[in-house]
């Protein structure tokens, strides 16, 4: 009787042990998926869908002014997937340490839909920054690639485009 009062002791004890453990583990699940959803955000958790690339970099400086530019390419559709292309002039404040959106361009040339664009790429070059826009238009499937030289905030140069 001894021995049956002892086995089940240590397997009450044992179930106690395990069954603590799974609450501990389940409770750090929890605490974590709470933890990173405080960590996302809103900049990024309201991102819309059809963001599909963002592109940072280069350098512009105009009347004491200066910054970056970020290209966005949005994409719609399903089957044929169609972009528009926007270009940003971020502006830096350095007394401030912020950025703010100087300028927003739509990429006429683009805009008309019928060009599906890949990841923006911006290029370095002697007379300032260029974008490179690798596309396929959406009926014909023809590559093509669309240049843009960077200017002055709120103004790009099409240095090769497709009508």
């Amino acid at each position: 009787m001894k021995q049956r009062l002892g086995r089940l002791v240590r397997t009450t004890s044992c179930n106690r042990v395990i069954f603590t453990l799974a609450i501990a583990a389940i409770m750090l699940d929890v605490a974590l998926a709470a933890e990173n959803a405080l960590l996302v955000p809103p900049e990024v958790s309201t991102l819309v869908p059809s963001v599909s690339s963002v592109a940072t970099g280069g350098y512009w400086e105009q009347g004491g002014k200066r910054g970056s530019y970020r290209v966005i390419v949005l994409n719609i559709g399903w089957e044929r997937i169609r972009s528009s292309v926007w270009i940003q002039w971020i502006e830096e404040n350095a007394a401030e340490q912020s950025l703010r959106v100087a300028a927003t361009v739509a990429v006429s040339e683009i805009g008309n839909l019928r060009w599906s664009v890949g990841v923006p790429e911006l290029v370095p070059s002697k007379t300032g920054t260029i974008v490179r826009l690798k596309a396929v238009e959406t009926h014909s499937l023809r590559d093509v690639l669309f240049e843009l030289s960077l200017g002055e905030v709120g103004r790009y140069r099409c240095i090769r485009c497709v009508q």
